[in-house]
């Protein structure tokens, strides 16, 4: 951009480049949540479905699930998630530890999130 007048026109102002791809939506659904017994002992399999394409590729996700409490916790301790996963196995005697304190019977509730290099997206819906 710049001003210009009858006699004279003035230098272009610095290029200003804006990306609208911004944070990437919340993984498009979280797949309902399977209950297996292993040799290791009983474990959750959760999975989900990719968010909807974004400019910007996503780097990383996260997945918390509620705790008896209310309050939702990370996996990430327990659960590697690149920017391919979209699978994660956790134990029960982990989820029934704390911080989660989840008892036997009791619904396991899961949201999940995704990063790119803008932040996080929001959460996903928790029916």
């Amino acid at each position: 951009m710049r001003s210009k007048t009858e006699c004279f026109a003035g230098p272009f102002s610095p290029v200003l480049v804006i990306d609208f791809s911004g944070q990437p939506r919340a993984p498009a659904r979280m797949n309902p949540l399977k209950t297996a017994p292993t040799r290791s002992g009983c474990k959750v399999f959760i999975d989900w479905a990719k968010p909807s394409s974004s400019q910007t590729p996503v780097k990383k996700y996260d997945v918390e699930i509620q705790g008896i409490n209310g309050i939702f916790y990370s996996l990430s301790k327990v659960c590697n998630f690149g920017e391919t996963s979209f699978f994660c196995a956790v134990s029960m005697k982990y989820l029934t530890s704390e911080p989660f304190n989840l008892v036997n019977g009791v619904p396991v509730v899961a949201r999940g999130s995704a990063k790119n290099s803008y932040g996080w997206s929001k959460f996903s819906h928790v029916d």
